[in-house]
């Protein structure tokens, strides 16, 4: 996977990422947002933390608007690329390499699930939004395949709002969410991949997620 994080770092020399509000990037969703299914029964979701699987209503991931790597312009959760969506959020320059951990699990599920894609999306910290084309330029550098590039996101936005929208408790580790199409949580897990019982989890999401009928 990209190496967005690194870049950051080569663009600013110091920490950019975490902190306090956003680059037109203006949340018009309420934090914790239940989301709700046809029924009005909210669909579930799956958080595996600290090597359990609990049940939860799942979440509406909250709507941001800001750009890819190649500039064009793009909204959360209207623009997620697949029917069924990964997104790696990261808010550390050294979570890269728990990023990049993740790469041979996407590579297998999208193997088998070709209408799967994801989405890098760094958090960035809304006062740096003024050294954002320097940071963009950076990570574009690092980052030579277009396709890597419309799938890096970058978010200058207030981290501590963004955490409760997704009911995050800490940004310590990078934290992975399976979207769906109607751009609800069904799927979040934290940091590294975990144990086998996790990705089977995953892997039995996203295979429900692709198999359902699109929009």
């Amino acid at each position: 996977m990209a190496r967005m994080l690194s870049a950051i770092i080569k663009a600013s020399g110091s920490l950019v990422l975490g902190g306090p509000v956003a680059l037109g990037c203006g949340s018009t969703g309420e934090p914790r947002t239940a989301a709700r299914d046809v029924d009005g029964e909210p669909p579930e979701m799956v958080v595996a933390a600290k090597g359990e699987l609990e049940r939860r209503p799942a979440l509406a991931f909250p709507r941001y608007a800001m750009e890819d790597l190649e500039g064009t312009p793009v909204t959360t959760p209207g623009d997620f690329p697949g029917q069924a969506t990964l997104v790696f959020v990261a808010f550390d320059r050294w979570q890269q390499a728990e990023v990049d951990a993740w790469r041979p699990v996407v590579e297998e599920l999208r193997s088998a699930h070709p209408s799967l894609d994801f989405v890098e999306l760094p958090v960035i910290r809304r006062g740096y939004v003024v050294t954002r084309r320097s940071i963009d330029n950076a990570m574009r550098g690092g980052i030579p395949e277009p396709y890597l590039r419309q799938r890096t996101w970058t978010l200058y936005t207030d981290r501590a709002r963004f955490l409760e929208q997704l009911a995050i408790d800490s940004p310590e580790q990078i934290v992975t969410c399976l979207v769906d199409g109607e751009g609800r949580v069904r799927f979040q897990t934290f940091g590294r991949p975990a144990d086998g019982e996790t990705l089977a989890a995953l892997e039995r999401s996203v295979a429900e997620l692709v198999a359902a009928p699109a929009g």
